[in-house]
This record gives C-alpha cells, structure tokens and sequence, in this order.
C-alpha cells in the first residue's frame, strides 16, 4: 500500500512536471519569414510582445538575453497577454529586419503594444524593465510599426552586403576601401551579367526543346494521316 502510493505520488509529479514544462513561457527565436506571420499576429490580437534584436559578437545582447530568460519571462510566467521573442541579427534570413526596423545599434529593445513600438533605452535589469513593460506608456514616445521592406529592398539589401563581404576579402589582401569597393562593384556587375546570360542561353535550350517536341508531334500525326 505505502508503495503503490509512493507510485502514484511520483506519477503525478512526473505529470505534473510535464505539463508545467509544455505550458510554460518561452522566449521564441524568430526568423524572417516565422517573424513577419507572427507579428501581424501579435497586431490584431493586440497581444504584447517584447523583443531583443541582438549579435551574437555583442556581450551586452547576450547579458541581456540570459537577464530576460531568467528573471522577466519567469515574473510573466502566468500572464497570456505577453511574449517574448529574440532575434539574431547574424543570421542571413533576418539581415532584411535590421534594415526593416532600421537598426543602428544593438542590443535593439522593444515593446510592441497597442499597434505602437516603444524602444526601450534604460540598463537593461530587472526592475526597470518590468516597469517599462508595465507600465501606461506616453503615446509621443511611439514609433510606428515599420511595414513589410519589400521584395525589392530585400534584394538591393542582399546586393548591398555581397559588395560589403567582398570588399571585406580586397581590404584583407591589402587594397584601399575605394579599390575595394570599386573591385567588388565591378564583380557584382560581372556576375550579373553571367547570371543574364545564362538565362538566355536556359531560355534558348527550352525553346528549341519545345519546338522539338512540337515538331515530333506533326510528324507523327502527318504519319497517321497518310496511314
């Protein structure tokens, strides 16, 4: 009898422990595309959400990140009126949301509530940001939220960070920044063109291939007419 109830009190911690763990407040790593979904969301269910944009080479980012997990999200831990989310700066899927939310430093802290952004400025510790996320905010503190880039910037901002990066590669071998950047401005025009090129010579092979065909099918419907 005292086993069996050992059993079932062990049982029901186990239990206990699992479904604390499922439902639990967790800070959510975004991504670009996960992002831009959720953050509509967040709009229309009115929902706050708070947000670290970060680098992975900046000590304070990850100081603030290990400040958030540990001490403000367990403070919310039974509050569904708030998420949590962080976001990687380093990674390529995410380089267009720095450009988006027009990121000059890091790390980038804000609040999302009532279809307004609020930037939070202040050391980044536990009192003050609990009362920064409590507290009635001053509506001419806010920012817009900053819509969609665009496919179109998107691209320009990726062409932008190719010349960058290979500009980068120029300076190390032991050219000026200007060469550097003419050099890699120079190589984005040459790839451009190949890249042009061979769409037209893609476009070439998928006509004649069809034309190809097209010819086989007459030839083969001539054949059963004279048959």
């Amino acid at each position: 009898m005292y086993k069996n109830k050992i059993k079932f009190f062990f049982i029901l911690l186990i239990t206990f422990t699992f479904i604390s763990y499922i439902f639990s407040k967790e800070i959510k790593i975004y991504e670009g595309d996960t992002f831009e979904r959720d953050l509509k969301n967040f709009i229309q269910t009115k929902t706050k959400l708070f947000l670290i944009f970060f680098a992975k080479n900046c000590d304070y980012c990850g100081y603030s990140v290990r400040v958030l997990k540990e001490l403000i999200v367990p403070h919310y831990e039974n509050d569904d009126k708030i998420s949590f989310g962080v976001i990687n700066l380093d990674r390529k899927s995410n380089f267009w949301i720095g450009l988006k939310f027009n990121i000059t430093h890091i790390p980038y802290i804000v609040l999302i509530e009532d279809k307004k952004m609020y930037l939070f400025k202040e050391q980044f510790e536990e009192n003050q940001v609990i009362n920064f996320i409590n507290e009635e905010k001053n509506i001419e503190d806010a920012l817009d939220i900053p819509e969609d880039v665009g496919l179109y910037k998107k691209i320009n901002f990726f062409m932008a960070n190719v010349v960058q990066k290979t500009s980068d590669i120029f300076i190390k071998w032991g050219l000026s920044v200007f060469w550097s950047n003419v050099l890699s401005f120079i190589l984005l025009i040459l790839v451009f063109i190949y890249l042009v090129y061979l769409e037209h010579k893609l476009l070439n092979a998928v006509r004649k291939l069809i034309s190809y065909c097209s010819k086989s099918k007459n030839k083969k419907e001539i054949g059963r007419a004279h048959v």
